[in-house]
């Protein structure tokens, strides 16, 4: 088989590779014996798909064609073909190994001497999830469709128990009712049966596994569940986001009441001393009751009362579903995938995730990640966190000294007056669309008609005109742009292959490490450090 590639083929070079790594998670779920076929290397396994995620393959059943007809996967699976379950549970069993080997690959790369930290571009792109946004549902249509099948399966069960109702014909045979040499019997009548059948072969004891690997493996369930559990999913989703949003202001507008209910029982009670003092021993006038202090008293309880009743009655009908948005939120979840959303993008609305990505100024992916929320300004300071995490990992793990980062840079999607105060990595911020140009900010401005810009535009309008932070920041877009179109176009993933927030980080961590990979192929560098 080694005269079928040329040496510095990439099949080869990936073989190298998973050699490297530490793949004891994918082996601690396989399956080491028992009866039946045994199991697939999973270190085989990993090589076929990272191949495949290279050749934008995502398609166990492609993959599974492909170790027939092409030479690369019939080298990376050793001519021993995996049929397309095998792949698809083998990516469905190890979505949890996926982040450790996107990290393991990176501190490969860089001890290879890639990556060049000066400037760290982060950026986020939307990618379609395996759902449709016509099956988004609102909260109350999504109680009536789980009751729908509740009740469903309520009167199934209601016709099979009618249906199944003991008769007279349901009665034991003759010889084997109830009694005490009722075992003796039905042993005879056993012994008879098993005397007019012929004797089964002798079968070889040495073939025979009674240890406990030899139970098979139970699949996990699929992500989802049942349609009934999503729905339910669903449920408990937008009633934690109804309840996240009132919650604390329901909290808030509770300790105001108690404050002027206070305010109004001390007056009350001076009120009361001033008329029992005047009564013991009258002098001058009488103490006013009701006086403008009061009446402004009653009036703040009252104003308080009515605030916390709206606020109750709002929380009330957005969890009864007859608003179907929390004024931040739409609440609509999908009922083929829940934690899926329905985002923004330049085709119009899409049912999608949002994944987050962080590349070094040579395009080396040094972190991501996959999030449900539609916007990117939340995401920033998770990132910074994150890309720190891998860098000192790679500082523990390699010999590199220079992976201190200068600076990092970000669109106008991240702008917000908390990540630009927030503690970390330098950092340049768009303060809206455009780029810099002669010295000054030739794009729009984040900031409404009429108001006055942010403090987190003045800062950065101020930063970007530092001189060579407009050379800097222009550079964006060609750190992160094309791995952006790397992921989509030649990793094939435009859209999740599975279903759910876990199964969609897995898939973004692969094809990142596979980019990385691919990286480290084209850079003519060798998987493990050239020996003497």
């Amino acid at each position: 088989m080694r005269d079928w590639l040329p040496t510095n083929h990439l099949a080869w070079f990936l073989i190298d590779v998973v050699k490297q790594l530490d793949t004891s998670a994918l082996h601690d779920k396989t399956k080491l014996g028992g009866t039946g076929r045994g199991g697939y290397n999973p270190d085989l396994l990993l090589a076929v798909w990272i191949y495949a995620s290279a050749r934008g393959i995502s398609s166990s059943r492609q993959i599974e064609r492909a170790c027939i007809e092409d030479v690369a996967f019939r080298v990376l699976c050793g001519q021993d073909v995996p049929d397309h379950t095998v792949l698809a549970r083998f990516r469905q069993r190890n979505r949890g190994a996926m982040a450790g080997l996107f990290a393991q690959v990176l501190v490969l790369c860089v001890s290879r001497g890639l990556g060049k930290f000066g400037v760290i571009a982060i950026d986020g792109t939307k990618i379609k999830a395996n759902a449709s946004k016509d099956q988004n549902r609102s909260l109350k249509k999504l109680r009536d469709l789980a009751k729908t099948i509740l009740d469903q399966a309520a009167a199934t069960d209601a016709a099979e128990d009618a249906a199944n109702t003991p008769t007279a014909d349901d009665d034991l045979p003759d010889g084997f009712e109830p009694g005490p040499d009722r075992a003796t019997r039905i042993r005879a009548e056993l012994d008879t049966i098993r005397a007019a059948i012929e004797p089964e072969p002798e079968t070889d004891s040495a073939t025979e596994d009674t240890t406990d690997a030899a139970v098979k493996q139970k699949d996990p369930p699929g992500p989802g569940g049942s349609r009934l559990e999503r729905i339910q999913d669903g449920i408990a989703q937008l009633e934690a986001v109804v309840k996240a949003e009132n919650d604390p202001l329901i909290e808030a507008l509770q300790t105001r009441l108690l404050c002027a209910q206070e305010r109004l029982s001390d007056l009350e009670a001076k009120q009361a001393a001033s008329r029992a003092r005047f009564a013991a021993k009258p002098n001058g006038y009488p103490p006013r009751e009701n006086n403008g202090r009061w009446h402004k008293a009653v009036h703040g309880v009252a104003f308080a009362e009515a605030n916390l009743a709206r606020a109750r009655e709002r929380a009330d009908r957005q969890l009864s579903g007859e608003t179907e948005s929390t004024g931040r939120y739409l609440l609509r979840r999908n009922i083929t995938d829940p934690d899926s959303r329905l985002m923004h993008a330049r085709d119009g609305f899409v049912q999608s995730y949002n994944a987050q990505l962080a590349t070094a100024d040579d395009q080396l992916i040094i972190a991501v990640d996959v999030v449900t929320a539609p916007n990117d300004q939340g995401q920033l300071i998770p990132m910074m966190a994150n890309l720190e995490t891998n860098l000192r990992r790679c500082q523990q793990e390699t010999s590199r000294t220079d992976l201190d980062v200068g600076l990092v840079v970000a669109d106008n999607g991240y702008l917000s007056n908390e990540n630009v105060d927030a503690p970390g990595f330098d950092r340049l911020l768009a303060p809206g669309r455009g780029k810099m140009k002669d010295g000054a900010w030739a794009g729009t401005i984040n900031a409404k008609s009429g108001e006055a810009r942010s403090h987190a535009v003045n800062t950065m309008v101020t930063k970007l005109a530092l001189p060579g932070n407009q050379k800097i920041y222009n550079r964006r877009g060609v750190l992160v742009e094309p791995v952006n179109a790397f992921l989509k176009d030649r990793r094939g993933l435009r859209q999740f292959a599975c279903r759910g927030h876990a199964a969609a980080q897995a898939e973004v961590h692969f094809a990142a490490l596979t980019t990385n990979l691919m990286k480290l192929f084209t850079a003519g560098l060798t998987a493990a450090p050239a020996t003497s």
